[in-house]
């Protein structure tokens, strides 16, 4: 059975990893706010990427991710 639209955007299934304990915290809060983790995961990303960019807060460390 499908699942319901929410809304007419056409949406696109991928695969990321992130730290056990930071999905853990996503999935809790999923289950307190009453939605669904793929829900959630949207609004954040929707969120940081809306915010305005603040290079000096930008960790450095992350910079070797062009290289892959």
């Amino acid at each position: 059975m499908a699942r319901p639209k929410r809304d007419n955007v056409e949406r696109e299934i991928f695969s990321v990893r992130v730290d056990s304990e930071l999905a853990r915290q996503y999935r809790h809060r999923a289950i307190d706010m009453r939605v669904s983790l793929s829900e959630l995961i949207e609004r954040a990303l929707r969120q940081y990427i809306t915010a305005p960019i603040q290079t000096d807060n930008i960790d450095k460390s992350v910079s070797h991710m062009d290289n892959t």
